[in-house]
Parts: C-alpha cells; structure tokens; sequence
C-alpha cells in the first residue's frame, strides 16, 4: 500500500485540477445558453460552440463579443459571460496548482518512504 501513496499524491492533484477545469466550463456552458436564449427570443441566433472565431474572441478578446446592435438583455447576458471569463486565470491557477502540489507531494511521500525503508 505505501509504495502507491505517490500515485495517490498525483491522482488527488490532477483530480482537484479537472473539478477547477470542469466548473469553469459548466458555468461558461450555462452563461452561453443564457446568451442563446435571450437571441432566441428575439428570433436569432447565438452560435458558440460551433463558430470557433467566437470562442477565439472568448478566449483572446472577449470584448469583442459585444455588439453595439445588442439588446440590454443581450447585453446584461454577454456582460455576465465576460465576467465569469475574468476568472479563468484564477480557475487556471487552482488547477495547475492543485496538479503540482499533487506532485510535489507525491515526490515527498517518495522520497521519505525511501529513507525508511532504507
């Protein structure tokens, strides 16, 4: 059993960094659906996911996704979406931080099951 407690280390990390990872994209999925709704309503359309200059824009404008032809409830939808895009960068941390102190303490939990068993 103690030989896999730095696989554990490295599982629990990388696990705690697809739980960040996944929650940024469920709530970018439900804030989407949000801005198609509100096109729906007005009789258009709102294609993300399948328009990869949109989500291009998303990811390295996102200013760029609003539009001056915006109703305000189109508006207030794109402007909640831009918002939830601010924390990515902390969403990215968490899981990459999460995924590297995994390791390092697998690399710990290693390194002192060595010195023990020797």
């Amino acid at each position: 059993m103690s030989s896999n407690l730095p696989l554990v280390g490295v599982a629990l990390g990388g696990l705690a960094g697809m739980f960040f990872a996944l929650r940024f994209n469920l709530r970018t999925f439900a804030l989407v659906k949000n801005i198609q709704d509100a096109y729906a309503v007005e009789g258009r359309v709102w294609p993300f996911w399948t328009d990869s200059s949109r989500r291009l824009k998303f990811v390295l404008r996102p200013n760029d996704l609003l539009d001056s032809g915006d109703s305000p409830r189109i508006r207030v939808a794109k402007e909640q979406l831009l918002r939830h895009r601010k924390t990515a960068g902390s969403s990215l941390l968490l899981g990459m931080g999460s995924m590297l102190l995994g390791v390092a303490l697998a690399l710990l939990i290693a390194a002192l099951l060595t010195m023990t068993s020797s």
